[in-house]
């Protein structure tokens, strides 16, 4: 379902216009109290009107997992909506990361690097566990990417060098991001920053050709002028994902007290860590220099705009409520909610509902006098009733 053809009403709205109007400020700081089902159409809506990378940050991976499907309902198909993973539960663990997580993380750094003309700026979800990381440098993964492109010179072995160095597998066959092999005297790869992995074909030390593929056919698609690769996996870590930022970015801090919790907690958890590897016949890596502390993200966060999301039931805080207001439950109450349904038709109020029961309600409300349409893609806001 793409819900985007409904953020005009909130752009529209004053309070919108104001709160993007001062966000437009350099180093603007703003807080506001929003309810919790508001916030991935109050985001997307956001987004789309400012035009500018947006960062989020909530307090825990399963609250960024969440947010980033629910955003992927509200922004346009060809928005750049990305979520930003933890490498792995906790650095102490030891634990392998995640299936693509290392890959992902790498695509979500791509994307802030190569937005050179801020045509399409990315909106990046991330928990304050994979915030507060150590990740690849700014300038280190910068200089790493590079463009690939017909007739170009280069040899083979030295691009495979290259690209294992930064992080690629050499596999039999590539059908994932992150992956590369070769067949004499053609190479394939899968840029963690592209939609489908690239066949390289050279004559001698020059590229011939390049082409997408599909992976599960590995038939080609169709000729390429050139290709980028960017890092797959973080091969060092120094820098913060907020650190790849434009000056000009957002970041949203969603609850920053629970947030500063979860930080404190971790650096706590960490720092025990590190004091019993110490003592131990065998100590490894100080577990403490994977994380940035709560101090010293906040830092990087004055350094952006900013926008302090509290809970709507927030108590002592001076933000302003944002337009929304607490919608009435209809649990086992479905006569009510076909009778307020009817009475808002009446009143000629813009109706949408979204379910997984929509031909069910669709007749029912036509029981009540109210012809309800059917749809599973909204390509224009629905106009109000007559």
């Amino acid at each position: 379902m793409d819900l985007s053809c409904l953020l005009p009403l909130l752009q529209e709205s004053a309070a919108c216009r104001q709160l993007a109007g001062q966000l437009a400020t350099a180093g603007a700081e703003h807080e506001t109290v929003l309810l919790d089902a508001a916030k991935p159409y109050f985001i997307a809506a956001l987004h789309r009107e400012l035009s500018l990378p947006v960062v989020v940050i909530t307090a825990q991976p399963e609250d960024a997992r969440r947010l980033h499907e629910q955003l992927h309902l509200w922004c346009s198909p060809s928005a750049a909506v990305h979520r930003f993973p933890e490498l792995d539960l906790l650095p102490y663990e030891h634990l392998p990361a995640p299936a693509g997580s290392a890959s992902e993380r790498s695509r979500v750094l791509a994307s802030l690097v190569l937005d050179h003309d801020g045509s399409n700026p990315p909106l990046i979800v991330s928990s304050a566990l994979a915030t507060i990381s150590t990740t690849f440098p700014p300038t280190d993964f910068a200089s790493a990417c590079h463009s690939l492109g017909q007739g170009m010179p280069a040899d083979p072995l030295d691009l495979l060098r290259r690209w294992q160095a930064m992080g690629y597998e050499l596999e039999d066959i590539v059908e994932v991001p992150g992956t590369m092999t070769r067949r004499g005297g053609i190479i394939d790869i899968f840029p963690v920053c592209s939609q489908s992995p690239a066949r390289i074909e050279f004559s001698g030390r020059q590229i011939e050709s390049l082409r997408f593929f599909d992976p599960e056919s590995q038939r080609s698609t169709g000729l390429i002028a050139s290709i980028t690769i960017t890092p797959a996996r973080e091969v060092s870590s120094s820098g913060n994902v907020l650190d790849y930022l434009d000056p000009n970015a957002l970041v949203i801090v969603d609850a920053p007290k629970e947030i500063r919790a979860v930080v404190d907690r971790l650096i706590a958890e960490a720092q025990e860590l590190e004091k019993t590897e110490l003592e131990s016949a065998a100590p490894r890596q100080a577990a403490s220099s994977s994380y940035f502390t709560w101090d010293e993200l906040s830092s990087r966060i004055r350094t952006r705009k900013q926008l302090i999301l509290e809970p709507w039931d927030a108590a002592g805080t001076s933000a302003t409520a944002m337009l929304f207001t607490s919608p009435q439950s209809y649990g086992g109450r479905l006569e009510s909610f076909l009778e307020t349904a009817r009475q808002m038709i009446a009143d000629r109020q813009r109706v949408l509902v979204v379910s997984h029961q929509a031909n069910r309600l669709a007749e029912l409300l036509e029981e009540k006098g109210v012809y309800a349409s059917v749809a599973t893609k909204i390509d224009e806001l629905p106009p109000r009733s007559s």
